[in-house]
């Protein structure tokens, strides 16, 4: 359509152009419209019959960020990591991806002009149990996208995530939304048990929050370096004392279960 458009146009007086340039950009939603509503079906569709994979999450939001800032450059606008921490995540890249791109992308949008979005990256630690030397072990991967708009109305905020919903009809058209990005993100993250949520930042904006699962092989290595850091001098020292016969039988049998003595 678009080469039909481009044909047309070589031939067109100024009227005529103005009404193919408004055709041209009414394709070009109707196209992302599609694209959007083929990733919810593959949503929807995708799952057991895929394996996960381990998905290194600061990579992947480095490279999504590196991209959406190329193209918010000519939007006159930026994004950047303000923190990062590296992560695991157990599920499948390109929708953790799409998840990511769509929020950025919706924040790029109504951004104010020569602003930054902010994104950042954090672990957020349960509760430590048991010992209180133990140092709590990170469970949740923290993922922030500020913008420096005007923000969303407080009755809207619980809507954004719903298919198609919009909250002013005339600037989304403006800026090119169809009302699916957030959606599509809400259902990705979710799909990785997650959870996301927009609220209004206290000095103007929205901030989008994203919390994700870490992957189990994580906890367990930080569990296992715990479990060596914090192993009992005292045993060490008793130790010492016993006849060499009974101190190798004893820590022989903690190496089997994993302590590091």
């Amino acid at each position: 359509m678009q080469v039909a458009l481009d044909l047309a146009d070589q031939s067109a007086d100024e009227e005529t152009r103005g009404y193919l340039a408004r055709i041209g950009r009414e394709g070009a939603r109707l196209n992302e419209l599609i694209g959007q509503l083929l990733a919810l079906t593959r949503l929807e569709t995708t799952g057991a019959s895929a394996p996960r994979a381990s998905v290194n999450l600061a990579e992947l939001i480095a490279e999504v960020v590196g991209d959406a800032d190329f193209e918010a450059r000519a939007q006159n606008r930026t994004v950047r990591i303000v923190a990062s921490e590296e992560c695991f995540v157990s599920g499948y890249a390109e929708l953790l991806r799409s998840a990511i791109e769509n929020v950025i992308r919706n924040v790029t949008r109504y951004t104010r002009e020569k602003t930054e979005i902010e994104v950042l990256l954090q672990l957020e630690k349960a509760a430590p149990t048991g010992s209180r030397s133990t140092p709590a072990a990170a469970q949740t991967a923290i993922i922030r996208v500020r913008d420096y708009g005007p923000g969303v109305p407080d009755e809207s905020l619980s809507k954004l995530f719903d298919p198609f919903y919009r909250v002013a009809e005339a600037r989304d058209r403006q800026s090119g939304g169809v009302g699916l990005g957030l959606s599509i993100a809400q259902r990705a993250v979710r799909f990785h048990g997650g959870m996301i949520a927009a609220t209004n930042a206290e000095d103007g904006g929205l901030l989008v929050e994203i919390r994700l699962p870490l992957e189990r092989r994580i906890n367990d290595e930080a569990n296992s370096a715990t479990k060596s850091y914090i192993f009992p001098l005292r045993f060490r020292l008793i130790a010492g004392q016993l006849h060499s016969s009974w101190r190798q039988t004893i820590l022989s049998s903690l190496r089997l279960r994993a302590f590091a003595v």
